[in-house]
């Protein structure tokens, strides 16, 4: 296997984590009567506790050798919310009426809330498929894993 460093391996994760952002956000812009986005302005809706996490996709969002010419235009909508109050949240935006966020900031200690009942299934993206060509290179995937399937959150 070639060595990667940390910064290309962040780099590769962060492409991907947008990459699979790409698809719920344009899924999120209409209705399956209406014609696809082709191109144009995509905001991605971010629930965190962690400033970083908006920094860092905000950043990631107008990076143009990140997004390789890509003919979306992506922002990102944040909103704040204490570490426990994340998981709540979608979770009871989830029953109600589906209204969760594209893209959800974890606490690590949170994540055991839906590991029963199915929640990470029916919640979450099984991202096996996703994280096969990494290996055992990707640090910290165990938490967020179910029966050896690592589950993130995007819609």
């Amino acid at each position: 296997m070639t060595d990667i460093s940390r910064r290309s391996l962040l780099r590769a994760a962060g492409g991907a984590g947008l990459g699979l952002l790409a698809a719920p956000a344009l899924a999120a812009c209409g209705s399956s009567a209406a014609a696809p986005v082709r191109s144009g302005n995509v905001t991605v809706s971010l629930w965190t506790h962690d400033p970083g996490y908006v920094k860092t996709f905000q950043s990631a969002a107008k990076d143009t050798k990140l997004m390789r010419g890509s003919r979306f235009a992506y922002s990102v909508k944040p909103t704040a919310a204490a570490g426990s109050d994340v998981v709540t949240r979608m979770m009871a935006q989830a029953v109600a009426d589906g209204d969760t966020p594209d893209l959800a900031g974890l606490i690590i200690d949170q994540f055991p809330r839906v590991m029963n009942a199915r929640i990470a299934e029916n919640l979450f993206v099984d991202l096996r498929d996703t994280v096969r060509p990494f290996g055992d290179d990707l640090l910290k995937l165990a938490p967020y894993s179910v029966d050896k399937v690592p589950y993130a959150q995007y819609r």
